[in-house]
């Protein structure tokens, strides 16, 4: 049981420093953050229909609540970087000379 709680510990705190990367990275309007985050964002869905599979919204509530939290965050995330004001960010306009 330690060691499944160290694993999940570990992997939450990477989970946020790629996090915190990709929105640094973005706020840079790096275009590839996007294509990372799109693929982030994937791994977040499968985290949560596994979590659905085995029975999450019964057996831990409170964790299964948090995990949906996090993905409707990320769902809104990917909405704002993904919609068509965004796009010119991250695609700036050549320079007039």
């Amino acid at each position: 049981m330690l060691a499944e709680l160290a694993t999940k510990e570990i992997g939450a705190l990477v989970c946020i420093g790629v996090w915190l990367w990709l929105a640094w990275a973005n706020s840079r309007g790096r275009d590839w953050a996007r294509i990372v985050f799109g693929a982030f964002y994937g791994l977040i869905c499968l985290s949560m229909l596994v979590a659905l599979s085995q029975g999450a919204p019964v057996y831990a509530p409170a964790d299964f609540a948090a995990g949906m939290v996090e993905w409707l965050i990320a769902t809104a995330a990917l909405v704002l970087i993904f919609c068509g004001p965004a796009c010119r960010y991250y695609r700036p306009e050549p320079a007039q000379q």
